[in-house]
This record gives structure tokens, sequence and C-alpha cells, in this order.
């Protein structure tokens, strides 16, 4: 499978990495339209500042976010300064090339003389306009009605006698208000904003607009680890599903790190039983299954051929119900839709229920029956649903009476575990346990490590039969054929994979589900397909944007 490989589109990869920084700031800006959690990087707001003060007086005058204020300010400024060093060393340049100081020219006048009397002004004043544009004397605003020939004499006189030369400071009115003008123009900060960051502040606020219960930790500060934003994103998928995948593409997703070869190949090392559970363990950052799920996008077959993603349909659940021999369980699975038998079962339900007229109980039912596999608590399970911990308590009590002989036998592992410090799966893959084991592993891992064996059997089973394997993803293979052979050989490949349950779960075969890609095709996640076309129209925009 190492030798393989996954076929990818290398021509977008390639765009993609040549723009990835204009992209990672763009995108940042597109979510933030809906949220507003992302804000200027190194942007810092502190009312008993100066600066911060003024800011935000003038945001709330102008009707501004006050973060897009404070960058434009900055951008103001930078721009006034460059401007402040070019003029001041063209002032001293022309004083130097005249003569004339601000006092100088006082004592001129005050003897009654004019910028006219002034040996020499007018020549060297016309010889500055092209020497020395930073001075402004290419206008002359002052000339006189109906004179074509500009007083350039006159316009620099007036220009040196002008002795305040001080920088601007960031809280000067004027740039307080050109800033705010070039906010109230260009509100996202396309022409001038840099790079974006998360910020806490404003993720609080948008949690508490959107009635968002959210972890914390000890401490009381909001809980902002990626397992936690996981968790959430599940529970509220248009919420923090695109605030998640943002933030980690911002501060963790680096495209140079997927190993992508000149032929277009994704290769890494497959760290075959590198996990507690023997499951396989390659790198993140490596592995095209790794990253964000949209950048599966990626993958795409080539001229010709075709690839298919096997799946096993609920194995952890299959698993689950064939070791407990849970028969209410082992029932819900053949059905073809555990939670919502599992959702009838329990009189959440009628028994004429289908997906249709009841999604929203069937998806309920769905966070629970997983969530049980790895120990949720009725706390995280509340949070992943979105209801009061009484309404999901009384889920978990549904569960427990349904499936009686599943909780006896999910007890038991827990105490084998603990007392006897050591776990196997059918096939003795052991996991060694201590006093600080978290026992919510242990209920899981049946589940896990016999799913691993599973998979390495089909891994092994497919190979040995002639079957074009190009990498193993948790729970399915992605494997590849001609476009003319591709559906034979996802029947073998199903073959393969139902016989590989059987010997790990005799007398239960688990069934499987497939996706066919044929070239040009290209494989996507449901779940990474809205982030995918964003990203895609953001490239295309940039592209536009590269002149030739």
């Amino acid at each position: 499978m190492e030798w393989t490989g996954t076929p990818c589109d290398v021509e977008t990869l390639t765009d993609l990495r040549t723009q990835w920084d204009v992209i990672r700031h763009r995108l940042a800006r597109e979510v933030n339209r809906s949220c507003g959690v992302f804000v200027p990087t190194g942007t810092v707001l502190d009312p008993h500042s100066r600066v911060g003060a003024a800011v935000l007086r003038t945001a709330a005058a102008r009707d501004v976010d006050p973060y897009h204020l404070a960058a434009a300010v900055d951008h103001v400024w930078q721009e006034a300064r460059l401007l402040y060093h070019e003029t001041l060393h063209a002032r001293q340049e022309a004083r130097r090339r005249t003569g004339l100081t601000p006092a100088q020219m006082a004592r001129w006048e005050n003897a009654g003389h004019d910028a006219s009397s002034w040996p020499g002004l007018d020549d060297v004043a016309a010889a500055l306009v092209e020497e020395l544009p930073a001075l402004g004397l290419q206008a002359d605003p002052w000339s006189a009605a109906g004179n074509t020939t500009p007083d350039y004499g006159a316009h620099l006189w007036r220009l040196l006698r002008d002795a305040d030369d001080r920088l601007p400071t960031k809280h000067d009115p004027d740039i307080l208000n050109r800033a705010a003008d070039l906010v109230a123009d260009d509100p996202e900060g396309k022409a001038w904003e840099g790079p974006m960051t998360f910020s806490t502040q404003r993720f609080e606020a948008y949690l508490a607009r959107h009635d968002i219960p959210w972890p914390r930790l000890v401490s009381g500060a909001l809980a902002l680890d990626d397992a936690t934003f996981r968790e959430m994103a599940r529970a509220y998928p248009a919420e923090i599903g695109p605030i998640r995948d943002v933030r980690h593409t911002l501060s963790q997703l680096k495209l140079n790190d997927l190993a992508v070869g000149r032929d277009g190949r994704n290769r890494c090392l497959l760290s075959a039983f590198r996990s507690r559970t023997g499951r396989n363990q390659p790198s993140n950052s490596a592995y095209v299954f790794g990253p964000s799920c949209w950048l599966r996008s990626l993958i795409q077959p080539e001229p010709g051929q075709a690839v298919a993603y096997v799946d096993w349909s609920q194995q952890e659940l299959a698993i689950a119900a064939a070791l407990s021999q849970d028969q209410a369980m082992m029932d819900a699975y053949r059905s073809g839709d555990f939670y919502l038998t599992f959702a009838k079962m329990a009189g959440a339900a009628p028994p004429d229920a289908t997906k249709l007229t009841h999604a929203a109980v069937r998806e309920q039912c769905k966070v629970v029956a997983l969530g049980v596999l790895y120990g949720l608590s009725e706390q995280g399970m509340a949070r992943r649903l979105g209801v009061p911990l009484c309404h999901a308590r009384l889920l978990l009590q549904h569960h427990k009476e349904v499936f009686r002989t599943f909780w006896t036998w999910s007890d038991l592992v827990e105490i084998e575990g603990m007392l006897g410090c050591r776990l196997h799966t059918v096939f003795g893959w052991p996991m060694h346990t201590a006093l600080r084991t978290n026992p919510r592993s242990l209920r899981n891992f049946p589940m896990q490590a016999n799913g691993a064996e599973m998979l390495r059997l089909a891994c092994c089973l497919a190979t040995e039969r002639g079957i074009q394997v190009c990498a193993p993803v948790h729970d399915a293979l992605l494997v590849e054929a001609s476009i003319e052979d591709i559906e034979d050989v996802v029947v073998q490949t199903q073959g393969v994979m139902e016989e590989a349950s059987a010997l790990v779960l005799p007398g239960f075969p688990l069934r499987t589900e497939a996706k066919i890609v044929r070239y040009p095709e290209r494989y996507q996640d449901p779940r990474g397909v809205q982030m995918w076309e964003t990203v895609q129209g953001i490239l295309a925009e940039v592209s536009t944007d590269i002149p030739f």
C-alpha cells in the first residue's frame, strides 16, 4: 500500500501551495462574514491606552468594526510614516539647496521682503519639481487664476516656512478619520488587511449570541483544544464546523508537508500497529487522509482509472453487538439502520418512522449509540446534542434499558482491564493497563482494536488476491482499477472485507458500502465539500489577481 500510494491532483495542489498564504487570509475573511471571530493578527485593543480608547470611540461614532479600524489605523499610519520620512528628507534637501530655514525666512519677511526677492529661488524651485517629487511641487494650487505658469518659487516658500515636521500619532483625528473612511469603503479589508487570528473574546460573544453552551476549564476559561472543537462541531455543524476548519487551517495545516511525489501519488509511512489499539497511525500532515477532510478532494484518479472508497457500515456498533452477544443490538444492526431501529426500540419513534419523518430523533440516537462505545458522559452527550442534561440522561437510560446485555459486557470489560491489568483482541493484540488508565479507553478498546484487526486482515486478503489497495482509512479501503474493471474490483473488495469481518466475528459478517470515483471526477468527503468549494472560489479569485 505504501508503494502504491493514493493518486492526487498535483496541479491543484501546486496552485494551493503557491497561493496558500493569500488563500488562508481570504478564507478567514470569508468565514468571518457570518461569525466575526477572526481579527487582524497582532491587533490589540486596550481601552485604557490613548490609541485604543480613540479607536473605540471612532468605531462607535462611525459604526465600524473596531478591530478592522485598528488594523486600518495601523495601515494609514504606516503610509503616513513613509510619506513623512520622504517629505522630511525632501524638505531638508530643499533647505540646503536654497539656504532657507524658518528663522531665516521670518527675518526676511520682517525686513519687508517676500519669496519673489530671494535670490535664485524660482530656478531652484523649478529644478526641485523633478528632483524631489516628495515635496509636492508638481501641482501648485496657489497659482494665480488664469496664469498658465505655476509659481513654484512661492509654493516652495510656503512649504519651507512651515516648521511643523512632526510625525502624526496613531490617535491623530486625521489618521483615525482616514482609517474609518477606508473601513467604510472596504469593510472586509481586502485592500489593506493582512493575516487573521482567532479571537477568544470574539468567539465567546459569538457563542452567547447563538446560545451555544461551551465546555470550560477548571479556571472558567473556554476549552479551546481541537478535541473540544471537533466534538462541538458535530453538535453544531453549521455554526462551529466552518470556524474549526479555518482555525485549524490558520494554525496547523501545512500543505508543504503533504507527501505527494512527482508522479502525483501520496505516499508515507503508514506506521502499522503504532497506536495502543493496533491501528495504523500515519502522520496527519503527510497523509492525505490526515488533515482537514476538505483536502481529501485532492484525490483524483489518473486518466482511464478509477478509485473506490469501500467501508464497513457501522463497524464499531457491529463489533460491540457481536462481542457482547446482545441480541437486541445485533437485530438493530441487521435491520440496516441501527439508529432508527434503536429509536423505535426505545419508544422515541413510532414503528412506521423513517429517516425523513424522524431525522432529528434518529440523529440524537446516533450520537447516543456511538457515544456510549467510548464512554461519553451524559454531560458530554448534552453538549454534543445541544439539549438539557435531563434529556441526555433520559436518552442514555433508554440505551441501557434496550441493550442491557451490552452494558453488562461493557462493565465487565472495564473491570477486567482494571483488575486483570490486561485486555486483548480476538487474535491476541494486548493492551496493558495501569492505575491511571482511563476507564473510557478500556470500554472502547474492543471496538477499536478488533476493528484494527479486521482492517489488517482485509488489507492482506485484498493484496494477496491482486486488488490494488491505495490506502487503509480507519474502517475503509481505497482501491484502484481501470474504469472498465472498477465495478468488478469493488465486488471483490466487498467480498474480502466481509470475509475479514467473519474471521474476527464468526457468524456475524459486516455489511459494506462503496463509492466509486471515475476520472475526471475527484473524491469528496461530504463534510468537506463546502470548504473545498470555498477554497476553490478563493483560488480562482486569486489567480485572476496575478498580473501576466
